[in-house]
């Protein structure tokens, strides 16, 4: 079965789950409908390693802030699907390039970039003062092409870069319901960030291209977090994300305000 098949079945199980059980007033599919647009900032540092090597000179630290848009559309006040558009700054730390005419260690600072991706969210049980859900969310960052000249060459060089990195994000969400604005969550997820870097090296007339590829070293990602609701519409979103791995805890923040229409 390929992943289209699969997405949209995942998608029919969520609509389902929003019909009405027999004997309750019956208003279509769809009872509630609302549009929540969110202006949000997100920050993390995670240790990757490139080319899936364990080699100290091979494992680097990846750092992004990732300012964001969300455009949700709620259904039922149970499920919530999310496009995601923003600009990120991302640095991938130093990086050594040795299959190239002339090998180089790369440390460029944040490269500007567009980022895409959506989300879904969906409540699955209420049980006394607890929610329990699950939230799964992609993202994919572009970062533009960069170009810079060699220092300290006799004739003329030049490098040209190009970054890219995706992250999936999955997990159970478990949410205190008991205040009447103030819902503190904890979630457990599934979390791993993968991606390349390409660089072009010209120099007179030689050439050369490598693309070293790297992944996040921590795989599961536990969040602490709060969501506070004024009266009015309006949400704030607060969050603390321990990413572990085998040499080190890395760690992100979220922050995100929105308004329901």
């Amino acid at each position: 079965m390929d992943k289209s098949r699969i997405a949209l079945g995942i998608i029919f199980l969520l609509l389902a789950w929003t019909v009405p059980a027999d004997g309750q007033e019956t208003t279509g599919l769809i009872k509630e409908l609302s549009l929540r647009p969110t202006a949000g900032f997100e920050y993390f540092k995670r240790a990757i390693s490139w080319d899936e090597s364990d080699e100290v000179e091979d494992i680097t630290k990846l750092k992004s802030s990732l300012f964001t848009f969300r455009l949700a559309l709620e259904l039922n006040q149970r499920i919530s699907l999310a496009g995601i558009f923003g600009y990120t700054l991302s640095d991938h730390g130093t990086v050594f390039n040795r299959e190239l005419p002339l090998s180089l260690e790369l440390s460029e600072g944040n490269t500007g970039g567009l980022l895409f991706g959506g989300e879904l969210a969906a409540m699955l049980v209420e049980t006394g003062d607890f929610e329990i859900g699950l939230r799964g969310e992609y993202v994919f960052y572009n970062g533009k092409q960069e170009s810079f000249e060699i220092p300290g060459l006799a004739v003329d060089g030049s490098v040209t870069t190009k970054p890219k990195w995706q992250r999936i994000h999955a997990g159970l969400q478990l949410t205190y319901i008991r205040y009447a604005s103030l819902y503190p969550f904890v979630r457990l997820a599934y979390d791993e960030l993968w991606g390349k870097l390409k660089v072009d090296e010209e120099i007179q007339d030689l050439t050369g291209s490598q693309e070293r590829t790297f992944k996040s070293r921590g795989r599961f990602n536990g969040v602490v977090g709060l969501d506070y609701e004024p009266a009015g519409g309006w949400r704030l979103r607060g969050e603390l994300s321990i990413i572990p791995n085998s040499d080190s805890v890395d760690w992100g923040v979220m922050a995100g305000l929105s308004y329901v229409f």
